[in-house]
């Protein structure tokens, strides 16, 4: 961008055609995931980058960051045949999310800390978790979710 970088903390000043389609790029692998500007859901972490010229970006690409968040495991939510798990996220996101979150895990999430499957979630461990991956939303329920790059127990 030359010397017209800057950084567009909201979506003020930024022209977004709700019509674009943009690829999801996980693992060094393109997904058959798209998004638009109309499945952003609050709590995001993404970057935008365009032309800037008049005080205004016209976004061209968006890209979705991985974010981390702590929190608990919601109690019996583990459901192994559908890769899932219900996760209240502490602090802000929590807030944002507006209660729990389904977390998807994929065949490319990282396990740690003495978690190595999904499965190890289902014994309800009592210790806080520390999950690291993309928020999407869901385009069904209008709900957001996590997709997993990493899921470990946090112990004292």
């Amino acid at each position: 961008m030359g010397t017209d970088s800057t950084q567009v903390r909201s979506s003020r000043g930024a022209n977004k055609n709700p019509n674009r389609m943009h690829n999801i790029f996980i693992n060094s692998r393109w997904s058959n995931t798209f998004f638009n500007s109309g499945l952003l859901v609050s709590g995001q972490n993404v970057s935008i980058g365009g032309p800037f010229t008049n005080g205004q970006v016209t976004v061209a690409r968006v890209v979705l960051r991985h974010e981390g968040h702590t929190g608990t495991l919601v109690a019996n939510s583990v459901n192994v045949g559908a890769s899932t798990f219900q996760f209240n996220s502490n602090g802000l996101a929590g807030i944002l999310f507006n209660g729990p979150v389904t977390v998807y895990v994929t065949p490319f999430t990282r396990f740690g800390d003495g978690l190595t499957s999904l499965q190890d979630l289902s014994s309800n461990p009592t210790n806080p978790l520390r999950v690291i991956g993309l928020v999407l939303k869901d385009p069904i329920s209008g709900q957001p979710v996590f997709v997993a790059r990493s899921v470990t127990e946090l112990t004292n």
